[in-house]
């Protein structure tokens, strides 16, 4: 901040000769009231005032460009030469409502605030016009504020959902370019199985790309972590919540494993717990493969539920928005299977929607991947039943 060559006492700028808050005066009555200002400059970018601050003083534009604005990305509005700013702080004796910066270089005079209100009234009385002013003054400055207010809200409505649109359609198109890639590469894939006899590499491959392109995908957008279910806060407690609501399901599977081997002759002969894929006699060997369920685990879980669901979580409306981002988000990870066999690929989608209500539960990445272990473990490497993880 500089002050001009033209300080208290100078000439006022033509500008402000005509300006509406001098109507009703002569020349040399409006001249000594600007007279009690101060002139001075601000360079592009200089703050005049900041939000929250005291209004002990109000200012009249001469030259240049002034813009309001409540945050970086909200410009309210912007101010020209002849234009009052700051005045309605000083009538209602509230901090500043929002920050006031030079958008061009810029001429302003500074009056003190309390040339605006009437000295104070003796307790045996006063000039009661003096006080019904002041009261109409303040009164109407509120409605000015709230009004501001009320039209912030809405501008910062609009923002969001410009904001959100804007996101929807990145992620949409990530999607549809995964999804495209993927039924593209479908055909490679197939040759690879049927020269490996093993849909895992396949399978690998594609979970290494999906984590690569959501997690470029994540930091794009520009939101928190935390919002794709990638935080620690309260881990411990959502990790034990979420293996004590899995116990039951390990009960369930073993209920129904058992009531196949009775009903269903083809199964008569099957043990109710086999741990052939935890011997070492195992393809990859018994410990080597669990290592790679263990470690691959945590990645499919962040595909589905924090990149997919979260992501989905954040474009979808209304109070079953949370179920929709479950449901969608199972469709479009199963459908990443479909290598391997439609079966497989509907078998995933019961316990995937399972760990997606305890991703939408919980709000944390850890709890569906602690469950998804435990169930898949016990499902594939105890019981013996497939497609479950």
């Amino acid at each position: 901040m500089r002050l001009s060559s033209s300080q208290r006492g100078a000439a006022p700028s033509h500008v402000l000769d005509e300006h509406t808050l001098f109507k009703g005066l002569t020349a040399n009555e409006a001249a000594a009231w600007l007279a009690r200002g101060e002139a001075f400059t601000l360079e592009p970018g200089e703050v005049l005032f900041r939000e929250g601050e005291q209004s002990d003083s109000f200012f009249l534009i001469e030259e240049g460009e002034l813009e309001i604005l409540r945050d970086p990305q909200v410009v309210l509005t912007t101010l020209g030469p002849g234009a009052e700013v700051g005045a309605m702080g000083v009538v209602d004796g509230a901090a500043r409502s929002a920050t006031a910066r030079a958008r061009t270089p810029l001429r302003i005079r500074r009056f003190d605030g309390s040339i605006l209100l009437p000295d104070p009234v003796p307790s045996g009385g006063g000039d009661v016009r003096a006080i019904v002013l002041r009261n109409l003054f303040r009164q109407n400055a509120e409605r000015l504020r709230d009004g501001n207010e009320r039209q912030l809200q809405l501008l910062e409505a609009k923002l969001t959902e410009e904001r959100r649109r804007a996101q929807l359609g990145s992620f949409t198109a990530y999607a549809i370019a995964l999804m495209c890639l993927y039924g593209m590469s479908l055909e490679l894939g197939q040759v690879v199985i049927n020269r490996t006899g093993d849909s895992a590499p396949f399978t690998v491959a594609c979970l290494v790309v999906f984590v690569g392109a959501l997690y470029w995908m994540i930091r794009r957008s520009g939101e928190p972590r935390s919002h794709y279910g990638l935080s620690l806060r309260g881990a411990p407690q959502a990790m034990g919540r979420a293996a004590l609501l899995t116990l039951p399901l390990l009960g369930a599977l073993t209920a129904l494993k058992a009531a196949a081997i009775a009903l269903l002759p083809s199964l008569s002969d099957e043990p109710l717990f086999e741990f052939e894929l935890l011997v070492e006699a195992a393809p990859l060997g018994g410990s080597l493969w669990l290592l790679l369920y263990i470690l691959f685990t945590p990645a499919q879980e962040f595909v589905a539920r924090g990149a997919l669901q979260g992501s989905l979580r954040q474009f979808l409306l209304g109070p079953r928005a949370g179920l929709k981002a479950n449901v969608l988000a199972n469709l479009m990870f199963a459908s990443s299977h479909l290598h391997m066999s439609t079966g497989f690929a509907l078998l995933v989608i019961p316990p995937g929607l399972f760990w997606g209500w305890l991703f939408e539960r919980e709000r944390i990445l850890l709890a569906p991947i602690v469950s998804h272990l435990i169930l898949g473990i016990y499902a594939i490497f105890i019981l013996g039943i497939p497609g479950v993880g």
